[in-house]
């Protein structure tokens, strides 16, 4: 496990009262993510940096991935 121990004992209670984390919906490249990632050259962290900048002006939130952003 990738965790600290810490996080797993905080996880225990929760679990134990049957709340947990709900399923995720698997994110999904659009057309327009798609060229915006082509502008990039395949460089999702630039995407990433570039969606949470126009969140700030805009106010639409920026999709994530934290399986990607952590690598």
């Amino acid at each position: 496990m990738a965790v600290a121990e810490r996080t797993v004992w905080r996880w225990l209670p929760t679990r134990r009262a049957g709340i947990g984390p709900g399923p995720r919906r698997p994110f999904r490249l659009d057309d327009d993510l798609r060229v915006r990632l082509a502008g990039w050259r395949g460089n999702v962290l630039a995407l990433h940096r570039e969606l949470v900048a126009a969140e700030k002006t805009v106010g639409a939130p920026a999709p994530s991935n934290p399986r990607c952003i952590a690598q």
